[in-house]
């Protein structure tokens, strides 16, 4: 199984954006789209559908919940065009606040899965990567695994 971690940016061009490489390879031709925590669309694969989400979508004795309803309800089965190109969908611009009219995407491997934002949205969370931040969130998570382990 591939995965792919990283970020990558690409121009949205007449309502079109193309896949970058590394995600395409992932992704294939045909790929379902989720809503995505924080407003971002999910684009899993078809073979990694079971391992990032299906176990989620499975229901109990009593049924279905109302948050596995609305998810199953919000997912779709999309294709690239003959360019590797994803065409965003009214759906899509549902899902994803800010990406109807947005200049550009960035593209966010999670292992099996990819997430896409608008890069407006995707700078205002995220920001740019900060090593005095990441040191300090690592030195955080050595502490509290330290004083699990006491």
């Amino acid at each position: 199984m591939t995965v792919v971690f990283g970020k990558a940016r690409a121009i949205v061009d007449d309502n079109r954006v193309r896949i970058p490489a590394k995600f395409y390879k992932l992704l294939g031709d045909d790929f379902l789209i989720a809503p995505g925590k924080g407003g971002c669309i999910l684009m899993i694969p078809n073979e990694s559908y079971q391992t990032v989400i299906g176990s989620y979508l499975e229901k109990t004795q009593y049924g279905e919940s109302e948050e596995q309803r609305n998810l199953r309800n919000g997912m779709d089965s999309v294709s690239l065009d003959q360019q590797s190109r994803l065409t965003f969908s009214g759906e899509m611009k549902d899902m994803c606040p800010g990406l109807d009219g947005a200049p550009e995407i960035v593209f966010s491997g999670g292992g099996e899965f990819v997430e896409m934002w608008p890069a407006k949205q995707f700078d205002a969370k995220f920001g740019k990567f900060d090593v005095k931040k990441f040191d300090d969130m690592l030195a955080g998570l050595k502490a509290a695994l330290e004083k699990k382990d006491n």
